[in-house]
């Protein structure tokens, strides 16, 4: 007799494709994991103090928003990201003259190199010096009244992120130029 006459029906291949078992493995992993936690934080496996239940952050959280407290301290957060992003604006420059100086320092020498930013400055100092009025000075102070001071953070905030961004071509060639080097020197 066959398998098909025993079983009463025709044999079935059960299995499931691959798209599905991602999905399943992606629903169930992070469901899994915080049952696990869940448990572990209840019969204290794990110290609560570092490791808290999910269920009482999620009883935290919901009353933090109640409370008004939970919005606060984001917006707090958000000043300090904002702060932070302006720090990164205000860096930028010397890091865009620090990274190529320490190119050319290596390849030139320091002395040439010091006498050429020696120069850069003195030239810099000329041009200032022939400025009428104090226009080129001013320029930081206007970004800070057009951006800022008229509460126009998101257009603040995007200038940053595309100055920085600016940043990322420039890193990149930097590393190739030492990759080139170190594979040069051996």
């Amino acid at each position: 007799m066959s398998t098909q006459a025993i079983a009463g029906g025709p044999a079935r291949n059960f299995s499931l494709s691959m798209r599905a078992r991602e999905r399943i493995l992606g629903i169930a992993s992070p469901i899994l994991l915080l049952a696990v936690w869940e448990l572990a934080a209840r019969f204290h496996f794990i110290d609560t103090r570092f490791f808290p239940a999910p269920s009482s952050v999620i009883a935290v959280m919901i009353e933090m928003l109640r409370s008004g407290e939970l919005v606060t301290n984001t917006l707090v957060s958000l000043r300090r990201l904002a702060l932070g992003t302006l720090i990164g604006i205000y860096l930028f420059p010397g890091i865009a003259v620090a990274l190529p100086g320490g190119v050319f320092g290596h390849r030139y020498g320091d002395k040439t190199i010091a006498c050429v930013g020696l120069a850069a400055m003195t030239m810099g100092g000329q041009l200032m010096a022939q400025a009428e009025g104090t226009t080129l000075l001013m320029i930081g102070r206007v970004l800070w009244d057009e951006f800022f001071s008229n509460r126009a953070w998101p257009v603040a905030s995007a200038v940053a992120i595309l100055l920085l961004l600016l940043l990322v071509p420039f890193m990149m060639w930097y590393q190739s130029v030492q990759a080139r080097e170190s594979a040069g020197a051996r």
